[in-house]
């Protein structure tokens, strides 16, 4: 199924039936996504049609190659925020601007072939890889003889080049245009990109950090999805089969059609409009339809129209005002069309060159309620908080986009996700449908393998639960019928500590639980507090699954109270006999907006899930003091594979099979933990061998056996850690 990401246009002028407008042969050849283990599959180059190691040749002359991108290519856009005088008549940019070739001596490795031009020149395959959204570079292997002409392999995704004096190798990368709009809303500010009109920068006013990965050359590609972006799972009612997938990141290299934001004569402030209290501006609008049909392989045009729209929107009585990001969409085909998959990518800066200006963020999966947070982890903690603006657009669920340019680890605020939960069901996403052709030449895993995915463990791969955040939903229109999608992104006033500020600001309800989400089975009087809107009232709650937890209504909230906490709807919550795993609880609203909030529930009561945990570090995951390990890991909990039922002593992660990294440090950190505050004697023996022999001992070995040895000082020892427990 993989060939519906793989359709090829024709473009190779020296074949007779790309001259007509036929794709060749060789076009049709599926394409099969890149995976995290594409190295498996890229361990040698080409040899003619064969992927053996390259023969050693001559190369080129080298001053016939083009140069690598200068600094002045490659700036990010903090370092080229200057946009265009107003009124300036900027020529649009074209594919020659936004991206550029390097050449490099070596091959790319075998697998992830786009298309094999046979005796092309180097300007055509620069061509041809131009116009291929999925193509990353192109590689050759050189003659001695004048030829102008080689078999040249277009790359698919990743491409990395290995030194060869018989090979080149051209990498495209994205070339980062000063912004060509620059908008202040609030303390917000907010730098557009030239051609695509979505966010280079976003960022507090006059900051020097932007809360999604500013723009650069290896994010500037098509297929590297941005804030402004969209992705569209479509099903027209003639259509059958699978759902069609456009995303608007697929037209970095098309130009976004401007629509017009002038108010009427006169009005300086632009296109403006009301609804209810709230005054909204529109910044700007464009026209994407172009940009998300540029995406390959699909069975039929997109029949929908797509208006993007930047705004400003601000309540009476409030501060600041707020940046809305619309989206506008039309069914312009005669017959219905549903909507399977409509989301927002919410890209973070992540890690960054330096940590001053590294930025994460996090959802509450909550829909009409729900939030995403940006968080800057050092400094002032500048937090960014992004809320639905319309009833249409729920967070339902928190999407990972697994299809971006470089496998970035980001997700999507994922408004409508009928679609993709049927991917979910069968332990898929689009595009990955199946393990791709390069990992089944291995041998290690075949077609028929359970998910598109491997693991890191012999020839097994990811499985994941079949669980939805909340239901699914499609969401139907009739011809020229229109649905607006819309998020608010707001500023919180003093950093993570008055999120709960935006949100009460913005209509929606905060939670707060107590002792938390995760509850034993035995428990019968945790907390909820909920902070309704004003004026909103309360219709329903329900529970899915339905014995999994009971809410009953305790105290009603009083916002008009001066104390912040009577403002609170006080709900208490029980434990349902039996009830195990994830639970998912909903409030209906009189406004028609639904909030959730999810529970997990251990499958045993509190002090048994405790010791089955204690027994498990101890008994099952405890390497012994006896086990030749090399890196001298023995007398410690190690990893445990609980399919297999054995222990994990070899991973490319470091940080989980070693001793002194988040995941590792963590399993005995947390036996300690236990050991703590649930005292056994078996246990304390345990972690007295972990501090005295696992790795280098943490302590002087006769001295703490000392007190912990039968007849010793054990018992004070034991006695000093209850006493803490208690206290």
């Amino acid at each position: 199924q993989m060939h519906r990401y793989a359709r090829r246009h024709a473009h190779a002028p020296r074949a007779a039936s790309a001259a007509i407008g036929l794709p060749t042969p060789a076009a049709m050849r599926p394409l099969f996504p890149f995976l995290l283990l594409w190295h498996l599959a890229g361990v040698g180059a080409h040899e003619g049609a064969s992927h053996g190691a390259p023969a050693e040749a001559e190369h080129g002359p080298a001053s016939a190659w083009p140069p690598p991108p200068t600094a002045s290519d490659m700036a990010p856009s903090s370092q080229a925020t200057t946009a265009p005088a107003s009124g300036a008549a900027a020529r649009p940019p074209t594919s020659d601007d936004l991206v550029k070739f390097y050449s490099e001596q070596g091959f790319i490795g075998a697998g992830n072939d786009l298309e094999v031009l046979e005796d092309a020149t180097v300007d055509e395959a620069v061509a041809a890889c131009t116009h291929f959204p999925t193509c990353t570079g192109f590689t050759f292997q050189v003659s001695n003889d004048s030829s102008s002409t080689y078999k040249i392999f277009l790359k698919a995704h990743d491409a990395q080049v290995s030194q060869s004096d018989a090979w080149l190798s051209y990498l495209k990368v994205g070339v980062v245009l000063p912004p060509v709009a620059n908008f202040t809303v609030g303390d917000l500010e907010l730098e557009l990109r030239d051609g695509s009109f979505t966010a280079q920068v976003l960022r507090r006013k006059n900051a020097n950090f932007s809360f999604v990965e500013p723009l650069q050359n290896t994010t500037a590609l098509p297929l590297c999805q941005r804030l402004g972006d969209l992705n569209l799972r479509v099903k027209p009612s003639s259509a059958t089969g699978y759902w069609a997938t456009f995303t608007s990141s697929a037209g970095v290299l098309i130009q976004a059609e401007t629509m017009s934001v002038e108010g009427e004569a006169g009005d300086a402030d632009g296109v403006t409009y009301t609804k209810g209290d709230k005054l909204y501006r529109v910044l700007a609008a464009h026209d994407i339809t172009a940009l998300l049909n540029a995406t390959e392989a699909q069975p039929y045009p997109l029949p929908l129209q797509v208006v993007r729209f930047w705004e400003e929107v601000k309540e009476a009585g409030a501060r600041d005002a707020a940046l809305v990001l619309r989206f506008n969409i039309t069914n312009v085909s005669g017959e219905q069309v549903t909507l399977g998959g409509v989301g927002f990518p919410m890209p973070q800066a992540g890690d960054t060159a330096e940590l001053i200006t590294a930025v994460w963020n996090d959802p509450h999966v909550g829909m009409h309620h729900g939030f995403v947070e940006w968080v800057r982890i050092v400094e002032d903690e500048d937090t960014l908080v992004a809320t639905s603006e319309e009833l249409t657009t729920p967070l339902e669920a928190w999407r990972p986009v697994l299809e971006d340019c470089n496998c970035k680890d980001f997700w999507e605020w994922t408004a409508v996700s009928g679609a993709w939960s049927e991917d979910w069901a069968n332990n898929q996403q689009y595009p990955f449908l199946n393990i791709s052709q390069n990992l089944q030449n291995t041998g290690i895993w075949s077609a028929g393998a359970d998910s598109p995915w491997p693991a890191w463990h012999n020839s097994e791969v990811v499985r994941t639960p079949v669980t939805n955040w909340n239901e699914p939903s499609v969401v139907t229109l009739a011809p020229q019928q229109t649905v607006s999608f819309a998020v608010r992104l707001q500023l919180a006033p003093d950093g993570p500590r008055t999120r709960d500020d935006v949100l009460e600001a913005n209509d929606k309800v905060v939670f707060h639980a107590v002792p938390g989400y995760v509850l034993a089975s035995d428990m019968r009087n945790a907390t909820l507090f909920a902070k309704l809107p004003a004026g909103v009232g309360l219709d329903e709650i329900t529970t899915i699954p339905a014995n999994c937890v009971s809410v009953h209504h305790i105290r009603a909230g009083d916002l008009r109270s001066s104390e912040d906490r009577d403002a609170y709807t006080v709900f208490g919550v029980s434990c349902g006999v039996g009830a195990e795993g994830t639970c998912r609880v909903s409030f209906t609203l009189s406004d028609g907006s639904i909030a959730t909030v999810h529970y997990f529930v251990t499958p045993e009561v509190f002090h048994k899930q405790v010791q089955n945990l204690g027994n498990h570090w101890a008994d099952v995951s405890w390497l012994p003091y006896e086990y030749p390990d090399p890196f001298g890991r023995s007398a410690s909990v190690m990893p445990w594979d609980r399919e297999d039922g054995v222990h994990v002593i070899d991973d490319s992660r470091a940080y989980d099979v070693g001793l002194s990294d988040d995941a590792g440090a963590g399993n005995n950190l947390g036996f300690g933990t236990k050991v703590l505050c649930r005292v056994v004697r078996d246990g304390m023996l345990v972690v007295a061998a972990v501090v005295t022999t696992g790795r280098r001992g943490l302590m002087n070995s006769g001295e703490f056996h000392a007190h912990t040895a039968p007849g010793g000082k054990g018992g004070r020892l034991h006695s000093l850690h209850a006493a803490r427990c208690k206290a």
